[in-house]
């Protein structure tokens, strides 16, 4: 077992991602990449480009990759959409540009002939 969170495994999982797609080289710890890579269902699942796609790692085991049923940013517009139906709609009060321009003349003409 790893001495690291799920929050900080998954970080380093996401920096060995973006070495592996050309990007700076990833500091992780010993042993993270190959614990995945020399799992069965590593390329299975479409390997370090497609995780957080279509694989993500287990809760209780940090070192075991687990398939996803939808992507974690599809999880995240839906839970946008259902936390966005709750939200009460309020219109906005349209203020015309003339209105809002004479609005202004006329507080500026207060404050100018205060005396």
């Amino acid at each position: 077992m790893i001495p690291f969170s799920r929050r900080q495994t998954r970080n380093g999982l996401y920096q060995i991602q973006r070495e592996v797609a050309g990007g700076i080289p990833a500091v992780v710890p010993e042993g993270l990449r190959e614990s995945y890579e020399s799992q069965d269902s590593f390329k299975l699942a479409g390997g370090w480009p497609k995780f957080g796609i279509t694989w993500d790692i287990d809760k209780e085991d940090l070192l075991r990759l687990v398939p996803l049923e939808k992507s974690i940013s599809q999880e995240w517009e839906d839970h946008c959409a259902k936390v966005a139906q709750s939200v009460p709609k309020h219109k906005a009060k349209v203020i015309k540009a003339k209105k809002a321009k004479h609005k202004a003349s006329e507080t500026i003409n207060a404050v100018l002939h205060r005396g």
